[in-house]
């Protein structure tokens, strides 16, 4: 989390709010694993940036090869028109690959639903795609983790974003990550990509946590 207020030798008087925060729950049966992302942003009194995204998804293990998947996310944007809404469920059946203490690949297709609102336009419907989630150590104690949805409403139009996460332990609690978060659009209201990149000093609440009853 980031927050500062600047006053008195700043020009441009500035309140900054950054804040992140991540769930994961594990059993032998399934993991839950949830995330919320907050920006706010207000110079001179006017507000800037005011955006939340909120993600959660439960994979249930079928078997030591296979899993499903339940995904909900949702996320508002602050734009000079107003606010840019995004809106996804999916369903998914995919294979668990890699799968040991420490590291797994979670793949598979995904079926669901896809809503957009771009000012005052609108844009959903049904959608097929594909589904990831990775967790893979690298170096001196640290790991890359991963989310990504990819959903097709047809006609061209889809809809893609990602989560990932280089994460470093400094102490058992105590932790340093790059966050990446992006977004690649190509429906009517709009086609582009973007792509945020944050440094977060964190601290794990519960480093060991009891598993889920």
């Amino acid at each position: 989390m980031k927050l500062s207020a600047d006053r008195g030798s700043l020009k441009v008087p500035e309140d900054i709010l950054d804040a992140s925060w991540k769930i994961n729950r594990q059993t032998d049966n399934g993991e839950m694993a949830g995330s919320i992302l907050y920006k706010y942003k207000r110079t001179q009194g006017t507000l800037q940036d005011n955006d939340l995204l909120v993600s959660l998804s439960y994979d249930r293990f079928l078997s030591p090869e296979h899993f499903m998947t339940g995904r909900l996310l949702g996320l508002s944007e602050l734009r000079s028109e107003g606010y840019d809404t995004t809106g996804t469920a999916a369903l998914v059946w995919g294979w668990r690959l890699w799968e040991a203490p420490g590291r797994y690949l979670r793949v598979g297709p995904a079926a669901g639903y896809l809503a957009l609102r771009r000012g005052e336009q609108n844009f959903g419907g049904a959608a097929l795609g594909l589904y990831a989630r990775a967790l893979y150590p690298t170096w001196g104690n640290a790991t890359v983790e991963g989310e990504l949805q990819a959903l097709s409403a047809g006609k061209g139009n889809s809809y893609v974003i990602m989560q990932a996460r280089l994460k470093r332990p400094l102490t058992e609690r105590l932790y340093i990550a790059l966050d990446w978060l992006y977004t690649n659009s190509r429906i009517p209201l709009e086609s582009g990509v973007i792509s945020q990149w944050r440094w977060v000093i964190g601290w794990s609440f519960d480093p060991h946590p009891k598993p889920m009853p």
